[in-house]
């Protein structure tokens, strides 16, 4: 996705929750939609598994592989990581979320 395009996001429901993003996410273990923590139907897998958010592509960083070092393409400073060949940041509710491709979800 370019930057400032709007990308849908598979992210670990716990970390979601351990953000304190406390609102009703898709979540794909059960299909439903439901703060994380609060699924009826599959509790521990949803609690386990992946919810779907909706945000802003802010930066991205393509490389050949190996160690990420630089800046992001659209201002957001690298630490300098170890890195898959393509990288974006995402942005949801003033949260950054370092993205994989395998890591967008079908809308």
């Amino acid at each position: 996705p370019q930057l400032g395009a709007a990308a849908a996001v598979r992210w670990p429901s716990e970390d979601l929750d351990s953000r304190g993003l406390r609102e009703p996410f898709r979540h794909l273990s059960c299909g439903g939609w439901h703060l994380p923590g609060q699924c009826s139907k599959k509790p521990l897998a949803c609690q386990l598994g992946d919810a779907v958010f909706v945000g802003i592509v802010v930066g991205y960083l393509h490389t050949p592989g190996g160690v990420v070092a630089g800046s992001w393409r659209g201002g957001i400073a690298s630490m300098g990581a170890v890195s898959k060949s393509r990288q974006w940041m995402v942005e949801f509710r003033g949260h950054n979320f370092q993205v994989s491709n395998e890591q967008f979800a079908e809308e």
